[in-house]
């Protein structure tokens, strides 16, 4: 079982710097399928793994190009 109680600083630096990484990770996803980096970059920061499962699995935005 995880002691949260002794976790070092080093330890919270490392799982924050992570968290932040799937969070950016998140808003490339959904910025190369066509929607907003700016929301998607606060999404993913503040969600972290799970906006990065809903960018994988959101459909591209159809461009209405003509």
């Amino acid at each position: 079982m995880l002691d949260f109680n002794n976790l070092s600083p080093v330890t919270v630096g490392g799982l924050f710097v992570a968290h932040c990484m799937v969070g950016t990770a998140a808003a490339v996803v959904a910025t190369r399928k066509g929607y907003a980096l700016g929301w998607w970059l606060i999404f993913g920061l503040i969600g972290g793994t799970p906006s990065l499962v809903v960018a994988v699995l959101m459909q591209p935005k159809e461009s209405h190009e003509i």
